[in-house]
């Protein structure tokens, strides 16, 4: 699973805990990992990321002699936002599964369009073949997966 998945899940996990009971949005990192069916040490590294782009903020407990962390996470009101916004939420973080069917949808039509062209077999299959390596590429793919999300708000 790759790391926009695996933010997703997070993400989606403290907005559905918020949902249900705003005056008590944190869950924990245990919590996720198993409402998600998430690793750990996917969540650690991650976690971290969504804190530090203010999506999420982890809880902290202030003690006579100090502060703590907790391992207590609440999404915030940029990452209810970024929920509620699809097409800026899949821009931020596409799912894999969205790209890859685009990605087959785009050649179908490609295909489709060739036959129209009456191009020689040769050359149909040459640019078949090269849109095949161009979109296995992953900055490609990176690619068009914000084309694909900017121009249909995939959700």
């Amino acid at each position: 699973m790759d790391h926009n998945e695996i933010r997703r899940k997070i993400l989606s996990a403290l907005y559905d805990k918020f949902k249900k009971n705003p005056r008590k949005p944190y869950l924990s990192k245990v919590d996720i990992a198993l409402e998600k069916e998430l690793v750990a040490d996917d969540i650690n590294w991650n976690m971290t990321y969504l804190c530090d782009k203010g999506f999420v903020e982890q809880s902290i407990i202030r003690l006579h002699m100090g502060t703590v962390e907790s391992d207590a996470y609440k999404i915030t009101h940029d990452g209810i936002d970024l929920i509620e916004d699809p097409s800026e939420f899949n821009q931020m973080f596409p799912s894999a599964v969205q790209v890859n069917i685009n990605i087959d949808s785009i050649r179908i039509n490609l295909e489709q369009e060739l036959e129209k062209a009456g191009l020689p077999v040769e050359e149909k299959t040459s640019i078949v073949q090269a849109f095949d390596r161009f979109a296995s590429h992953p900055v490609a793919a990176q690619m068009f997966a914000t084309i694909l999300t900017n121009m249909m708000g995939i959700k």
